[in-house]
């Protein structure tokens, strides 16, 4: 919400600019704002707790199933689920440090792009054209 709100005000701004004589800005957008936003209140991180303990919970019994070394690619997702539910979402590069301190193999891990829009490992991708764009679609 607070860099919709930069976005908005950095767009006036420039829309401003065009139609008198302010100066255009020269500093990189990012730079142009400080935003001091108060942390998430209490209830707030109770709620998330709550969240990541149930997933965990719900995690413990899938995996009891599905055993985590048999699926890199189950263990990362629930990884990055966790850490999402906690609230402390983290990047690719960090799960990846995670699972290969677990034990998982370089080449299980290096397959596992979860961000990445692809088809994924192990799977083909149907091109569907349709109006002159083309859609991704994994089967």
């Amino acid at each position: 919400m607070v860099y919709l709100l930069q976005d908005l005000i950095f767009q006036a701004y420039l829309r401003a600019a065009q139609l008198t004589s302010l100066p255009t800005p020269r500093t990189p957008f990012h730079r142009l704002f400080n935003a001091n936003v108060s942390d998430i209140s209490r209830s707030d991180n109770e709620t998330l707790a709550t969240a990541a303990k149930e997933l965990g919970g719900a995690l413990q019994i899938l995996f009891e199933q599905i055993p985590p070394k048999e699926s890199p690619t189950l263990s990362k997702l629930a990884l990055r689920l966790l850490f999402k539910f906690a609230g402390e979402p983290q990047e690719d590069r960090t799960l990846n440090d995670i699972m290969r301190e677990s034990g998982f193999d370089m080449k299980d891990i290096e397959d596992i792009e979860l961000d990445s829009g692809g088809p994924g490992p192990g799977r083909e991708a149907i091109v569907i054209h349709t109006n002159g764009k083309t859609k991704e679609f994994s089967t």
